[in-house]
């Protein structure tokens, strides 16, 4: 899995190399199945502004060949999840974390990233989501809002709950 904030038009060629890496560090430690090496989905989740560009398969990559050449061509496809790519209107509906993550990805405003927090709340109440919830509330300081709110003083805060009375302070201010 990669994780992508710019388009890499080269990103097949990277693909293949970790994949061929992977296989080879199998062979090695001896983990290959007796009857060949297993799948490997390489997935690229890619969170930038402009859209997602790069050619997702490793052949598009490779200029024409004369035909008969054409089955040496390299091939790896690769699975791209652009989470700019998915709306408002068709993440908000789902109850999910990863909706939720890419809701704030895309968020533009402080009261979108308000809508995302007072869900986030709710669905991470409960004493075993702790951690989760540090780690969104970790993410969002340190991350999200100096990035979408650069000239705003993000204060320490230790809980999602306190991120969304700060975050709403900020916009009254």
């Amino acid at each position: 899995m990669e994780f992508q904030s710019t388009v890499y038009r080269y990103m097949a060629v990277r693909l293949m190399t970790y994949v061929g890496l992977l296989y080879e560090g199998l062979i090695a430690a001896g983990s290959s199945a007796p009857r060949g090496l297993t799948a490997v989905v390489p997935i690229v989740l890619y969170n930038g502004r402009d859209r997602w560009t790069a050619a997702q398969d490793m052949a598009m990559l490779v200029a024409g060949a004369p035909s008969g050449l054409v089955v040496y061509r390299p091939q790896l496809r690769y699975v791209l999840i652009d989470a700019g790519r998915y709306t408002e209107s068709a993440l908000a509906p789902l109850r999910n974390l990863v909706a939720a993550l890419f809701r704030l990805e895309n968020s533009r405003t402080p009261g979108d990233v308000q809508r995302v927090l007072a869900v986030l709340v709710v669905w991470l109440r409960d004493p075993a989501q702790d951690s989760l919830r540090r780690a969104f509330t970790t993410w969002l300081r340190r991350v999200l809002l100096p990035a979408r709110l650069p000239t705003v003083s993000i204060p320490e805060v230790q809980d999602l709950g306190e991120m969304q009375s700060m975050l709403a302070e900020r916009v009254i201010e």
